[in-house]
């Protein structure tokens, strides 16, 4: 990680090229049309996504087999509880949102919604703001 602590977003030609090289040495033996993942390539690496797609161009030129680069599947877990993420921010799931407004007939949540925030001990209230 760099001094933000974020992945390297920009790197020079020279480094593109090394990476690509370490590329090709660690898949050689793959065979085409096997699947690699973006997120194994930005680990190794400290890379962000848009550079894992440069090096993966340039180790394809210099003989990596037709690897299929995939992003990670999501888990699309229905009863996925919400979480705090690293920023603090609380992630409530699409699915629940879609739950809430099967069961609404009328004034169903949608994008831009705004939410009254009641904090009781442990208790995360939200309410709804009606414009």
């Amino acid at each position: 990680m760099n001094d933000q602590g974020t992945k390297k977003r920009k790197v020079s030609e020279e480094e593109i090229n090394n990476f690509a090289h370490a590329l090709v040495d660690k898949f050689k033996d793959k065979n085409d049309n096997d699947e690699i993942y973006h997120s194994e390539i930005s680990g190794q690496f400290n890379v962000s996504s848009s550079v894992v797609d440069k090096i993966y161009i340039r180790a394809i030129a210099l003989g990596l087999p037709k690897l299929i680069l995939k992003q990670k599947e999501k888990k699309n877990d229905s009863t996925e509880n919400p979480f705090i993420n690293d920023r603090m921010s609380i992630m409530i799931g699409k699915s629940v949102i879609n739950r809430l407004n099967e069961q609404i007939e009328n004034d169903k949540f949608e994008v831009k919604d705004e939410f009254k925030v009641e904090l009781d001990d442990d208790k995360i209230v939200l309410t709804r703001i009606k414009n």
